[in-house]
């Protein structure tokens, strides 16, 4: 009996690049002004693989409609300024 929907076999690899971009996040990228955008790609990619693995195991598209409101909206409220 398998507790697990078939698209749980993705788990591993989105936790995998999570704790990828979330490490390079900390240690490699400085905190600063010119490195705003970097930080910004580095935050939604460890972001997106979360909710990815989330929807991997959610059998519901209420969830998954959910958290991409939830991801557009924190990843414009956290938009780097131009200036």
């Amino acid at each position: 009996m398998k507790l697990l929907p078939p698209h749980a076999r993705w788990v591993v690899p989105l936790g995998t690049a999570a704790l990828i971009a979330t490490l390079i996040g900390i240690f490699f990228v400085p905190a600063g002004v010119q490195w705003r955008w970097l930080n910004f790609g580095t935050d939604l990619v460890s972001l997106t693989a979360s909710f990815a693995m989330v929807v991997a195991c959610s059998p519901s598209r209420w969830v998954t409609m959910g958290l991409a409101v939830v991801w557009v909206i924190l990843a414009l409220f956290t938009l780097p300024q131009w200036l």
